[in-house]
């Protein structure tokens, strides 16, 4: 089974430095720009000329993926990583369907065509900033197969899914992830946020909230002019920066990333103040449910923040029984029914306690049956002849490998395992391990390598 990390991590300097463009759209056209802009105190000078147009939409999930199986794949001293678009697709959280691969080419070849020059912005992990960057990429080779027209623009020409994909990310951004300077992002929220420039949105103020010793801030307050160039919005109005601005921002709030966000204009300047939520608060919709049911504030806050799972059902149940009772405390009955909900009558389909516990406990039971039955057919299997090992293993071994070895590949690899020389046991725990960590393509093209 594969587990993610709850979290994926963002190479800060490329993400502070607004080089993704918040926009959902792009002219396809080449162009330059050129932004100076002072966020928390610091200040970035930054130029940007891009070939086929800036950086985009869900080329930040394109970026965002490429690092994290960079870093999977131990931050090689070379700075390739070898992949598949399949793995770089699934990397960056995109859906596995025809429109993704062709979202995927478009976007490397607009990153790979991008060149920076950063005055001012790039930071070293000790805080140091560097000066004077000319022409930097973030990616410097780039190698993909495709099927018919090579030409990017023809119909009909897409990548190879399976195929082989070497990506050189750019000696600063590989040095800097080397070097742990980077931002975690969390899983969920990539996950939830449903519009790219709300995902462009929460990569750049993750990218800012922190101070200089690492601790993050609770708020954030930013020049809309200086906010602009980070987010990459181009020289229109003030109203129309407002209104591209408008949907992220209350994304990011039902998500429960940001508290709140305050516009504050005056006269010819417009400053936006960005709360955080803390990640261990209360969902604020729980609290006002028990409030509104009676709860004072400071108890709501403790109940919703201790039995969220809990709350919906408990106010329900209150609201019922208040109907056949006379109830003189309604705020103290619910909370009761919160914190001892074994007290209560609840009717049968809805009781939340018994029921998920029985639940949980019939799935833990089924769990325990199939890790059991799973590790006798291992143990079963690791004591088993090389034959034996290769005919069970050899249908699993076909999905991962068929598409990437030649057919004499996958005859000496048949003839080792036959023989004992290797174990396709050993081979096929290593392939799902790399699956579950993200470097598939890697051992892939290492084993390709012992094979001839």
């Amino acid at each position: 089974m594969k587990h993610e990390t709850p979290v994926r991590i963002d190479e800060r300097n490329s993400a502070a430095l607004g080089i993704f463009s918040m926009l959902s759209r792009s002219s396809g056209e080449r162009q330059q720009w050129h932004s100076q802009f002072t966020v928390a105190g610091r200040q970035y000078d930054v130029s940007g000329e891009a070939a086929r147009g800036r950086p985009h939409g869900a080329d930040v999930n394109i970026m965002v993926g490429l690092e994290n199986l960079f870093q999977a794949q131990g931050c090689p001293t070379d700075n390739f990583v070898y992949t598949s678009a399949n793995e770089l697709r699934e990397a960056s959280l995109l859906a596995a369907n025809g429109r993704n691969l062709q979202r995927l080419r478009e976007g490397l070849d607009r990153i790979w065509e991008t060149s920076i020059t950063v005055t001012r912005g790039w930071h070293l992990p000790d805080g140091r900033t560097l000066a004077h960057v000319h022409k930097t990429r973030l990616i410097n080779d780039l190698r993909y197969w495709v099927q018919g027209d090579p030409d990017p623009t023809a119909a009909g020409s897409v990548m190879v899914p399976g195929a082989t994909l070497s990506i050189q990310l750019g000696a600063h951004l590989a040095d800097s992830i080397r070097a742990g300077y980077t931002q975690n992002l969390q899983l969920e929220i990539l996950r939830r946020i449903e519009q790219p420039p709300a995902r462009t949105l929460y990569r750049l103020l993750e990218a800012h909230r922190y101070n200089p010793d690492g601790t993050p801030r609770e708020e954030l307050t930013v020049d809309l002019d200086n906010w602009r160039h980070a987010c990459g919005l181009g020289d229109n109005r003030r109203s129309r920066h407002l209104r591209a601005l408008e949907q992220p921002h209350e994304e990011l709030i039902a998500q429960h990333y940001l508290q709140d966000v305050t516009v504050d204009e005056r006269g010819a300047r417009t400053t936006l103040h960005y709360r955080f939520r803390n990640p261990n608060a209360p969902d604020p919709e729980l609290v006002q449910m028990l409030v509104r049911a009676g709860v004072a504030q400071n108890a709501a806050n403790q109940l919703a923040r201790q039995y969220p799972e809990r709350i919906e059902a408990s106010v329900r149940l209150s609201r019922e029984l208040q109907r056949t009772s006379t109830i003189l405390k309604p705020g103290a009955f619910t909370r009761d029914i919160v914190e001892h909900p074994e007290k209560y009558p609840w009717p049968e389909p809805a009781a939340p306690i018994p029921t998920a516990r029985r639940a949980q406990q019939a799935a833990e039971e089924r769990a325990r049956e199939e890790d059991a039955r799973e590790e006798q057919r291992r143990a079963e299997l690791e004591g088993a002849d090389p034959q034996t090992q290769w005919k069970t293993n050899v249908p699993a071994l076909r999905f991962y490998l068929k598409k990437d070895l030649t057919a004499a590949q996958w005859t000496t690899l048949e003839g080792d395992c036959l023989s004992g020389q290797r174990s396709s046991l050993e081979l096929l725990n290593t392939l799902v391990a790399a699956q579950a960590h993200l470097t598939l393509q890697s051992v892939i093209h290492d084993l390709k390598a012992d094979l001839g």
